[in-house]
């Protein structure tokens, strides 16, 4: 959900010391979320199809529509992705460097969990 851009910084947001304004992205989290929630409502009486936001898009305004979503949904899932491997990798390595004085390239903690995650899921026999 795109939501999870919105909220997935505020751990950081919240160390970097933004103040005030750090639980207001809260409320505006929850307040996007409360307004998705009543269209979403209404629209699933409509909508009996499994697709996901595809059937939504496309039942309300077409299929093209309903595709351009889903390519757009595809990029975002991807850049989530990326982001929190990145965050991971940068905030491990600074954990590293505080706690034993070795400096190691933040990428090297990234590839690493991901190496780790997707071996992980590999012997839980998870199909993507």
């Amino acid at each position: 959900m795109p939501l999870t851009g919105v909220v997935g910084g505020l751990p950081v947001a919240f160390m970097a010391g933004n103040g005030a304004g750090v639980p207001g992205v809260y409320v505006l989290a929850g307040t996007l979320l409360l307004i998705f929630s009543f269209g979403f409502i209404a629209m699933s009486r409509y909508v009996v199809n499994a697709g996901a936001f595809y059937a939504y898009i496309a039942q309300g305004l077409g299929t093209h529509s309903g595709i351009a979503r889903l390519g757009i949904a595809l990029l975002t899932y991807t850049a989530i992705q990326l982001a929190v491997t990145a965050m991971f990798g940068f905030f491990f390595a600074q954990f590293v460097q505080m706690h034993t004085g070795i400096a190691v390239p933040w990428w090297l903690f990234s590839l690493l969990m991901q190496a780790t995650v997707v071996s992980r899921i590999g012997q839980m026999v998870v199909t993507l």
